[in-house]
């Protein structure tokens, strides 16, 4: 469409200066017929580019699906404070360009494809359960995301306050926590790099942990042994994590919890050892 509307005006330019140059074999008739041909279809085709420059937008607190194509971008609740507005892009849902949540929204991505950048401003919540993704996913300010599902083609970011859990899906680069911003992985696959920059704070959920080939304690941080490096270990989902770390500038760093099956046993480990102890002093007082 963009294409279309520079051929438009190119069209214009062209035909009525060629209308011009051959005015003299024309009659004043058919001159104003071709012009007004020209002016037809340019207005025509001005209006398609309007069409596809804007972008659709919902923001009236209701609950809408994305089942279709389109080609612009989409936003939900944009300067729209409490509209808590919802949309869902489904099966056969495809959107050619970005797609922008901000303030209450709620945007769940179920299946179906984003073609560009998706963000999440303000207090949205993003929810990425199945379909494509194919730029970066950006979280910012105090929202929330959370994956579980579906393919990102690029990076997942974390800005600001935001809040980002991935307990399943596949993301082709890297992940990245900034600012005061808290990322959990507990499941998932991540192709590239994991890095928490400047008070960014990523926790990672699962068993066998070790940062450079060196098993860490449950609740240690990745900066008591080395800012950069490769981190190893089985997530809570069950996904095998091998991948490089990066710890950048103060504050930011990468923790360790167990999943909860590995609690339950603590837990349980915890009791025989207080079990142990009272048949002990039980034993002591016989």
């Amino acid at each position: 469409m963009e294409y279309g509307c520079v051929s438009a005006r190119r069209v214009r330019v062209l035909s009525l200066g060629a209308a011009a140059s051959r005015g003299a074999g024309w009659s004043n008739g058919k001159m104003k017929r071709h012009i007004l041909l020209i002016a037809g279809c340019t207005i025509a085709l001005s209006a398609c580019c309007n069409h596809a420059a804007a972008a659709l937008v919902f923001n009236d607190g209701g609950h809408h699906i994305i089942d279709y194509t389109v080609n612009t971008l989409v936003k939900v609740d944009q300067d729209t404070p409490g509209a808590a507005t919802r949309v869902d892009l489904i099966e056969g849902g495809l959107i050619q360009a970005w797609l922008d949540a901000y303030e209450d929204s709620r945007v769940n991505i179920l299946a179906g494809r984003v073609s560009a950048t998706v963000n999440a401003y303000g207090a949205s919540h993003i929810t990425v359960i199945g379909g494509e993704i194919g730029g970066p996913v950006y979280c910012r300010e105090n929202s929330r995301l959370d994956i579980s599902g579906g393919s990102m083609g690029a990076w997942v970011q974390s800005l600001g306050s935001s809040e980002v859990t991935i307990s399943g899906g596949e993301i082709d680069l890297f992940v990245e926590a900034w600012d005061d911003s808290r990322v959990t992985i507990s499941g998932g696959t991540i192709g590239g790099r994991i890095a928490a920059v400047r008070d960014g704070l990523i926790t990672l959920v699962g068993s066998n942990f070790a940062v450079n080939g060196t098993p860490v304690g449950y609740g240690d941080f990745a900066s008591d042994y080395a800012p950069s490096g490769t981190l190893t270990g089985i997530l809570a989902g069950g996904d095998i994590l091998n991948n490089s770390f990066s710890l950048i500038q103060t504050g930011a760093d990468i923790t360790f919890i167990p999943e909860p099956g590995t609690i339950l046993l603590l837990g349980l480990g915890g009791l025989g050892v207080l079990k142990k102890r009272a048949e002990s002093a039980r034993r002591s007082r016989e």
